[in-house]
């Protein structure tokens, strides 16, 4: 009985020691900054877009605002990528490759009020437009600095440039009109329509595409690593239009650009 007893007691004994060496290698920070360190991050993208000059001046009311109506759009992100010490100091260097998303979304609303004779009537004219596309991104050059606040807890702040090609994506377009007769409510009219397009059926009339799938920017960021996990805030900037839009009025020309602008919100982990 003793022999028994005291062997749970050692097993008892070692279970506690591994469990507490699990739980200090789950938050220790790497040894040595100087090694490469491999990590993954996951997230939420909060997809968004901008607008050039020539694209803005077609939204542009009597008094001269700008309206484009242009919102976000959320998605996901997925890098998995490492850090490499430069020197003794914080600074290192670094590589991305992993999944995510880009897009936005559109809404523009026009109401218009008259009368005529005894009645009234308000004419509300509603369009939404949305894009969201799932992408490969590989940010083949990251620059870096770790700002040590204790021996556990770290600033990131980094600097790179990315790249990134769309695999598959939907444009979506929805109208709503309504007519509304104040004074004869049997008059009034209401429709609704909703179509979908993949990126790949995005084409002109010669059947060339007007999609562009290729992408390359900028991204600047900055996060906190706790041991090895790491909250991670990092904003896009893509400089290549979405839609290859070229018009000729008179003797004007112009070309539309709507370029990508992304926010990611990721949790990270270094193995």
């Amino acid at each position: 009985m003793k022999k028994l007893f005291l062997a749970a007691m050692v097993a008892l004994t070692a279970m506690g020691a591994n469990a507490q060496i699990a739980r200090s290698t789950m938050f220790q920070a790497p040894e040595r900054e100087n090694k490469t360190m491999w990590y993954i991050r996951a997230g939420v993208s909060i997809n968004n877009a901008v607008m050039n000059g020539n694209l803005k001046d077609d939204y542009k009311d009597e008094s001269g605002k700008v309206d484009t109506g242009l919102g976000s759009k959320a998605g996901y992100d997925v890098e998995f990528g490492f850090n490499k010490g430069i020197g003794n100091s914080g600074a290192y260097w670094g590589m991305e490759f992993g999944f995510g998303t880009r897009g936005y979304s559109q809404k523009l609303e026009n109401t218009e009020s008259g009368s005529y004779g005894n009645y009234s009537y308000t004419e509300t004219d509603i369009t939404k437009e949305s894009l969201i596309a799932h992408r490969f991104k590989f940010t083949p050059v990251m620059f870096g600095y770790k700002y040590s606040l204790t021996d556990k807890i770290k600033l990131d702040a980094h600097l790179g440039a990315f790249i990134s090609v769309d695999m598959a994506g939907t444009l979506k377009n929805e109208s709503e009109y309504s007519w509304t007769n104040n004074y004869d409510s049997s008059e009034n009219e209401f429709g609704k329509e909703s179509e979908s397009f993949g990126i790949g059926d995005l084409k002109t009339e010669e059947g060339e595409g007007w999609y562009n799938r290729f992408d390359a920017g900028i991204q600047a960021g900055i996060g906190v690593w706790y041991g090895r996990w790491n909250l991670d805030f990092t904003y896009e900037r893509g400089f290549c239009s979405m839609y290859n839009f070229e018009t000729k009025w008179g003797q004007t020309e112009k070309s539309y650009s709507v370029a990508s602008s992304n926010l990611l919100i990721r949790l990270g982990f270094a193995f």
